[in-house]
């Protein structure tokens, strides 16, 4: 039997199908999936989010009911984490605790990456005068301690929930801005950048349009591992007072009331603490994990 020719197999090698090409998020999402110590934490963020979101119907006791019967009793089947000096249920006080430590991390890396990309997406794209005037302004915040700067703001504006929010924004965007300031330099020299100029394209829209998705990986990751920083610094500043206030729960308020007890109640400092640890080594394992899956860099 004769053997095809070149000429007869070209008309199958022409119309073979390419594969079909992969979109950024997926294929981010598939790399992401590789990534098994962030599959962890994630899972247990997911945990952490449905507890306290779902709280009122699933806490066994009201979180501020006091009951002075019950007061330091360790954890049991009726108390799983304890009580506190008030005999109120500690599993009920870690839970709806959560909303506000979750909430204000979430809250504050959200306003804090808005004001860092935004500062940094001007400076980086104008340059010469409204760069200088907005890295000489971002260097001046970093010079400020941010324990004291944050006390400060704290001491000045009060301690309700949306003012944390934003004294921990205040104190935390400075970073994000020279990270995104670094990205729009070096993205604006491309010649996809060029060629939307060429073609009319305002410099809104080449901010928006055509430099800003091309920058979301190193935002993204700043965004993820800023939570976790603003869970530590709602805790830090609700130890030292300065954060919710009693008889509202957080995390951070936890351990400032746990704070006397801790030789003869252990238990009212272990579980809020370990909760902030695991939340924010689960936000850090996640962020690791978006990191490696959004590096260009990395073998698909």
């Amino acid at each position: 039997m004769a053997e095809p020719s070149v000429i007869e197999t070209l008309p199958a090698r022409m119309h073979r199908e390419e594969p079909p090409v992969e979109s950024l998020w997926r294929l981010t999402w598939r790399r992401f999936l590789r990534h098994r110590v962030a599959l962890v934490g994630l899972a247990v963020l997911l945990v952490l989010l449905v507890g306290s979101l779902l709280a009122p119907w699933i806490v066994p006791y009201d979180p501020n009911a006091i009951d002075l019967r019950a007061r330091y009793q360790p954890p049991s089947w009726s108390h799983p984490m304890g009580t506190d000096d008030l005999g109120r249920d500690m599993l009920s006080r870690v839970l709806y605790g959560g909303r506000i430590s979750l909430s204000i991390g979430v809250l504050s890396a959200l306003v804090s990456v808005l004001v860092g990309t935004l500062l940094g997406a001007l400076a980086g794209f104008f340059g010469r005068v409204v760069d200088g005037v907005i890295m000489r302004f971002t260097d001046l915040m970093l010079t400020f301690p941010p324990l004291l700067l944050l006390i400060l703001l704290a001491s000045l504006f009060g301690t309700s929930f949306l003012t944390i929010v934003l004294v921990i924004s205040a104190v935390s965007w400075m970073n994000v801005a020279r990270l995104v300031r670094a990205s729009f330099l070096s993205l604006k020299e491309q010649d996809f950048v060029e060629a939307a100029r060429a073609l009319g394209a305002g410099p809104l829209r080449v901010m928006v349009r055509h430099i800003l998705p091309n920058a979301l990986s190193p935002i993204i990751v700043a965004a993820t591992l800023g939570a976790a920083a603003a869970i530590l610094t709602e805790s830090t500043l609700s130890y030292l007072g300065l954060g919710i206030q009693p008889p509202t729960s957080s995390w951070g308020t936890m351990l400032q009331t746990a704070q006397s007890q801790i030789s003869t109640a252990p238990w009212m400092s272990l579980f809020p603490g370990l909760m902030i640890f695991i939340t924010v080594l689960s936000i850090n394992f996640v962020g690791d994990g978006l990191r490696d899956a959004l590096d260009p860099r990395k073998i698909v």
